[in-house]
């Protein structure tokens, strides 16, 4: 969302950008466009798809139990940090549905951009998305290894009010969000 906000602010400065929150206030029409892992889309809003991702395991470069490829077993026994939702994240649902296993969770972050820096300078693990992963290795020491399961990718999709489908100011947005989305993920 940040190129996002970049391409605004450059191209349209004076257009105000809310970070609105849940699907809840988007259903009340408080907010003008959405963007959730398509699995929390809202049934009954237009939406397109932005983009799809891998997920990659996250482990702090100091992690003395994970050596250059992590087990199924070390996928159970070791601590998971993972973003507070009220509801289970797609990698821990996925996993309770596949192996009737629950993970075990050591540390839950107020957001995701807090998941790769709570790993370090421990021996946890995180499942995050590929750019997520990438984004950290610039300022912490981590290592990215291939999940022991194949964890399905993560696909994210825009919304937007259906009543605003044609409205000229929020088609030139989502239209900013999806050629941002094209151009980092393609």
């Amino acid at each position: 969302m940040t190129e996002v906000i970049k391409e605004v602010a450059t191209s349209a400065p004076g257009v105000k950008i809310l970070y609105g929150g849940a699907s809840v206030r988007f259903e009340k029409s408080e907010n003008n466009a959405l963007i959730v892992p398509e699995r929390f889309a809202v049934k009954a809003y237009p939406r397109e798809t932005l983009f799809t991702e891998a997920y990659v395991c996250i482990v702090w470069a100091g992690n003395t139990l994970v050596g250059s490829a992590l087990s199924p077993e070390q996928f159970l026994t070791l601590g998971h940090v993972v973003a507070y939702s009220e509801r289970r994240t797609f990698v821990e649902e996925w996993f309770y549905h596949q192996f009737c296993e629950i993970l075990k969770i050591a540390i839950v972050t107020p957001s995701y951009a807090l998941v790769p820096p709570s790993v370090v300078g421990t021996n946890h693990i995180a499942v995050v998305p590929l750019r997520l992963a990438r984004q950290s290795d610039d300022r912490l020491k981590l290592r990215h290894l291939k999940p022991p399961f194949d964890i399905p990718d993560m696909t994210d999709v825009l919304q937007w009010q259906t009543y605003q489908s044609e409205d000229l100011g929020l088609l030139w947005f989502r239209n900013v969000i999806k050629t941002t989305s094209r151009r980092l993920f393609l």
